[in-house]
């Protein structure tokens, strides 16, 4: 009886694994364009913190909250 159950437990591995394989098509098209995403998306991230700086820097030139904040 265990030679006729292992066919029919590979056969659930493998059933498995190309469903697992299946769900995570998504994730790996996304993780193989990281090269071709990840360089615009860092830039705008640093062009909004550039933008709010400028933006909160005559405010911060009087009050100083972000300096005593790094200070406590």
């Amino acid at each position: 009886m265990s030679a006729q159950a292992q066919p029919a437990d590979t056969a659930s591995r493998g059933a498995a694994a190309r469903l697992a394989l299946f769900a995570l098509r998504p994730v790996v098209a996304v993780y193989g364009a990281r090269w071709t995403l990840l360089p615009p998306l860092t830039g705008a991230a640093m062009l909004a913190m550039l933008v709010g700086a400028v933006i909160v820097a005559p405010r911060e030139a009087i009050e100083g909250e972000v300096q005593r904040i790094f200070y406590i």
